[in-house]
């Protein structure tokens, strides 16, 4: 009897740590997936629709209820199901609606999986309040150094404009002058130009 019981013991202690290994996984898989609805990392999508996890909301509600919840044009934006409910006829119908920021989709709970919609639905809520919103960055301005002013070139200097004067030789009325230096051309009195070589003397 106690060999018997021993073994027995040791039967469930090599089997009972896989039991619940299985268990674990097969929970795990259950909470991540119910009726198309699936989590995957820090997002959540659906049947029309996905979004962020964080602040995902979810519960199981009938065909009235949503009808009766949500408008016109929300009711599109939860994807193809959504059009189907002003046409059903029993509103007691079950869906498991799935809304978030930015995004909202419901899917049918199939028959005798009302417990597990329910109880998936708390998961995506606790999940939702526990997952972590992703910071938006925002990026900043790029800041543009205006351009290096380039260097102005002084302005050439001024060249002396040319002028008719007074013949500082005396010989006629005026002699041109180039603003260097006096020219060979000439004015008499009576404005008659002519061409005389300026004396050595002048300049």
């Amino acid at each position: 009897m106690k060999s018997r019981g021993g073994v027995h013991v040791e039967l469930l202690a090599r089997r009972g740590p896989s039991a619940e290994a299985a268990a674990a996984v097969a929970s795990h898989r259950m909470a991540r997936s119910f009726a198309g609805v699936k989590i995957h990392g820090d997002q959540i999508s659906g049947p029309g629709g996905s979004g962020p996890l964080a602040g995902a909301r979810a519960k199981v509600e009938s065909a009235g209820e949503i009808e009766s919840r949500f408008t016109a044009t929300r009711l599109v934006l939860m994807g193809p199901f959504a059009l189907a409910f002003k046409k059903k006829k029993d509103k007691r119908e079950l869906y498991l609606t799935v809304e978030g920021n930015g995004f909202a989709f419901v899917a049918p709970v199939p028959p005798k999986k009302h417990t597990e919609a329910r109880q998936f639905a708390a998961h995506v809520t606790s999940l939702g309040m526990m997952t972590p919103a992703v910071p938006t960055v925002v990026q900043a301005a790029p800041q543009y150094q205006p351009a290096p002013q380039q260097p102005q070139r002084p302005s050439p200097p001024r060249q002396p404009q040319g002028r008719w004067a007074a013949d500082p030789s005396g010989r006629f009325a005026k002699r041109w002058y180039d603003g260097k230096r006096w020219t060979e051309h000439v004015e008499d009195a009576a404005g008659q130009r002519l061409n005389d070589p300026p004396p050595s003397s002048v300049s």
